[in-house]
């Protein structure tokens, strides 16, 4: 099995998500009766699914692949969006009150979007049957 299509990957994938966009947003977490609505909810599902996908997977391959294909297109959907919405933002010269600058977050989102795409890619080659090693 290779390195992207590896269960580990997805649940590190996963967790840092959840982590890094609750982080991201602790500020909307403690002003939280005021709107929820500004919380990456949709972010936080993909991470959750991510790693149900990725123990699916480590519990029995044939049939948690499926879930970790899903999981990953959904990621890759979400950073192409989040990527392509920071790029339009950087490249207009937007400068944020965040405590990372606009261009460092791209890089960022880049990165992700990339490993996404090879973990989706390398999960869909991976067949069913040669994949039972861990």
């Amino acid at each position: 099995m290779t390195l992207f299509a590896n269960p580990m990957l997805a649940i590190g994938f996963g967790a840092f998500l959840l982590c890094a966009e609750t982080c991201r947003h602790f500020e909307s977490l403690l002003s939280l009766p005021g709107s929820w609505l500004s919380l990456p909810i949709h972010d936080w599902v993909a991470g959750c699914f991510l790693l149900y996908g990725a123990v699916r997977s480590r519990r029995e391959w044939s049939t948690g692949r499926l879930y970790q294909l899903a999981a990953w297109a959904f990621n890759a959907s979400l950073l192409c969006g989040a990527f392509l919405g920071h790029l339009e933002d950087w490249s207009a010269g937007a400068q944020g009150d965040e405590w990372i600058s606009e261009g460092a977050l791209l890089v960022v989102i880049g990165l992700l979007f990339a490993i996404s795409l090879c973990a989706l890619v390398s999960t869909m080659a991976v067949r069913a049957a040669g994949a039972a090693t861990r």
